[in-house]
């Protein structure tokens, strides 16, 4: 079915696709850092080997410019990986699932990460900042060992560790943080509750293997990360778009009567699982305290009553 908005969510996959060549592209960039960088440190080395101040003072600079290139590295890979969140989502609308890579993203889990390296090639100029950055600290020290004693050598080998510090524990863990605090505001699922239902998802007599509304939001309801709020907000767009030309109020109803009727068959499942394994009064009402607890203790108790019955088949309905 064609959605108004497609060719627009169209043309943002193909944007997206570009950005992840262009940042790939910037070689030159990582070239007008790392160059000149050691560049200048060799010059230093021939020149000012003899002069500690100097020698001290553009170390310390050059060990900083390779921090920064390190630092733009990680930037673009946090940027890169933000880019293909987005095309896994935009993917996973389209229902491409079934023909890109099985190793491509297809979910927010796979960005669930509190450590976020570059890809590819960026990585590699990550790992040469961080290289460089030991070499002309290694190497520093080494020219001026005689001068050990002299708080500029110290400040060398300070910085240095420092920057090395940042560059490959510190700030791979700050980047990776902000990936998952913006996975964590993505819902649990990408998929509306037919997304799954491809060509290929049939068993060989030409039935569809994809989950059922129903054992969709069973799903929803047993993982537990998501509130009953939550959960008829992913039904409602499952809804809108599967009938988009529904109301919205319509839809909003029956999402909220879809969730709360298989929230009312858990419950009343837990509970027969419950009393078949013995369980007191006393058990069965801390576990509906809690469920309902936000709803308060007398409604909690009414849900008790009527839902032992049930579960006990003393009460139909």
């Amino acid at each position: 079915m064609f959605k108004p908005e497609n060719s627009t969510l169209e043309g943002m996959q193909r944007s997206h696709i570009e950005a992840l060549r262009h940042r790939e592209e910037e070689i030159f960039r990582y070239l007008a850092i790392l160059g000149p960088a050691l560049g200048g440190f060799f010059w230093l080395l021939l020149k000012a080997r003899d002069t500690i101040l100097i020698l001290t003072a553009g170390t310390i600079g050059i060990q900083l410019l390779l921090l920064l290139g390190a630092v733009y590295s990680l930037a673009l890979g946090y940027n890169y990986r933000c880019i293909v969140l987005q095309l896994a989502k935009l993917q996973v609308h389209f229902k491409l699932t079934d023909v890109i890579l099985k190793g491509w993203p297809q979910s927010k889990k796979a960005f669930l990460k509190c450590y976020c390296i570059p890809p590819e090639i960026i990585k590699v100029f990550w790992l040469a900042f961080l290289i460089g950055i030991a070499f002309v600290t290694i190497t520093a020290s080494i020219a001026s060992i005689e001068k050990a004693g002299e708080i500029t050598f110290w400040l060398v080998i300070l910085i240095g560790c420092s920057s090395i510090l940042a560059g490959f524990i510190m700030l791979p863990i700050i980047f990776g943080c902000k990936l998952r605090k913006l996975c964590e505001k993505e819902p649990e699922s990408w998929c509306p509750a037919d997304c799954g239902k491809t060509s290929m998802e049939t068993d060989p007599q030409g039935n569809s293997r994809a989950p059922s509304e129903a054992e969709w939001i069973r799903n929803l309801l047993k993982a537990g990360t998501m509130n009953d709020a939550e959960i008829e907000e992913e039904v409602f767009k499952a809804i809108r778009y599967r009938k988009p030309d529904e109301p919205e109020d319509w839809a909003r109803a029956r999402a909220k009567f879809r969730v709360s009727q298989y929230r009312r068959e858990l419950v009343i499942k837990i509970t027969k699982q419950m009393l078949a394994a013995g369980k007191t009064e006393e058990e069965i009402w801390a576990f509906y305290k809690e469920k309902y607890k936000e709803r308060g203790e007398d409604f909690a108790r009414k849900r008790m009553v009527n839902y032992v019955k049930s579960a006990k088949g003393e009460r139909k309905g």
